[in-house]
């Protein structure tokens, strides 16, 4: 089986996924999933798209429909071809059924699925929960189901779980390209995935980028790069391919691109909405920080991270927390690449409530669905920032608490 296969047969059982854990070395961790595979209950969300396609999908769509209907009969009349607009109606659709949550769009991000549509480099600063990935995936899946070619999406390594649990939840078929190219075309699924992650470190090696251009020439209709600004060095090579594969590049950030030469790209900058929820705790000792989350257990419902300073501090708030019926992990930059992914996978996918990391390794993280965020330790103000950011935009009554040691 190959490493695509596990990955497509694991996120497939990732409905049923339960973590168990007890006091905590990994091979302890189990997977609880049901001995039989059920068939879905519904039919996959493209399928009910396309078979709404003529049809009205939403009770609220735009007044002015009937007005763009009669344009384009009248353009057809004449014989001129109408232009092509963003599918709004559908996007929001696919994105409500996914997460089981009215989803709407704002104006800037109906700019950026017109840009995206449009074939234009975009390079969008934004917060997390702001739906930069989910928008380029609910693109990605009106576009392959029209045969309009399939997505790249380059991320630093641990985060290729996060971003390809999110694309399956979208209905993409997601594949990954962790070695060589030749060993990518003996996945015998290779043409049907939609998403395809390559990771930062593909392009180190010298002939992998000659090679991805080459192999993918003509097949590449978006290409998603998060965070570039954190791989300045190999930037141009993503660009080189770009250029020859002739596709747009979607840049996504949430501090700006420094280092990043944006000429040519459209650029959408969202300001992060002030946090007014945060809760600052003073403690006169440092210990009572730890006993904070026993006294305060039913504050942490739903999923969240917990940010510390150290490794050290991260494992013993992991184990108090399971202690007290709260499912969580330590999240650590261990280089154990097999655990970090069935982590973010999990937390993902909703199976894990909690993580506990440290304030760098954490912060790019994303989630609709992060209710919480409580600093142990707190931050330098543009990593405060990045956090709050991460709060999701399907999350139910946020909050922000910042643990302080006054001593």
């Amino acid at each position: 089986m190959t490493e695509n296969e596990k990955y497509i047969a694991f996120t497939r059982a990732l409905d049923r996924l339960v973590v168990v854990t007890e006091d905590f070395p990994k091979e302890e961790i189990q997977v609880g999933i049901s001995d039989e595979v059920e068939e879905e209950l519904r039919p996959p969300v493209q399928d009910v798209i396309a078979q709404n396609s003529e049809v009205n999908v939403l009770s609220d769509l735009a007044p002015q429909q009937g007005q763009a209907d009669e344009e384009a009969d009248k353009q057809a009349d004449e014989h001129e071809q109408p232009q092509p607009a963003p599918a709004y109606d559908e996007i929001k659709y696919l994105i409500s059924e996914a997460f089981q949550e009215e989803f709407e769009l704002n104006d800037q991000q109906m700019t950026l699925l017109g840009y995206l549509e449009a074939g234009e480099n975009v390079a969008c600063t934004a917060p997390s929960g702001w739906a930069k990935s989910i928008l380029l995936y609910a693109v990605a899946a009106k576009n392959h189901r029209e045969g309009k070619g399939q997505t790249l999406l380059t991320a630093e390594g641990h985060l290729q779980e996060n971003e390809l649990v999110l694309a399956d939840r979208l209905g993409l078929k997601a594949g990954i390209l962790n070695g060589s190219i030749q060993a990518f075309d003996r996945d015998f699924k290779k043409d049907k995935y939609d998403v395809i992650f390559v990771p930062y470190d593909y392009f180190v090696e010298q002939g992998n980028s000659d090679d991805l251009s080459r192999y993918f020439n003509g097949k590449i209709a978006y290409w998603g790069v998060d965070h570039p600004s954190a791989e300045v060095a190999i930037w141009h090579v993503i660009q080189k391919c770009a250029a020859a594969l002739k596709s747009p590049l979607y840049l996504m950030s949430k501090e700006g691109f420094p280092g990043i030469e944006l000429t040519g790209f459209k650029q959408i900058t969202v300001e992060a909405e002030e946090m007014r929820r945060a809760k600052k705790i003073h403690f006169l000792d440092g210990a009572q920080r730890i006993d904070w989350f026993n006294e305060n257990k039913d504050l942490l419902y739903g999923q969240g991270i917990v940010y510390c300073n150290s490794e050290e501090d991260c494992k013993k708030i992991a184990r108090v927390l399971r202690k007290a019926k709260i499912n969580a992990q330590a999240y650590l930059d261990s280089g154990d690449s097999e655990l970090i992914n069935y982590l973010t996978n999990s937390f993902s996918n909703g199976g894990l409530p909690v993580l506990v990391t440290t304030q760098q390794f954490g912060k790019n993280l994303t989630n609709p669905r992060i209710r919480f965020v409580v600093h142990y330790d707190v931050p330098n103000q543009e990593m405060y920032a990045l956090h709050l950011g991460q709060i999701g935009s399907l999350s139910d009554a946020p909050e922000v608490y910042d643990l302080i040691n006054v001593i």
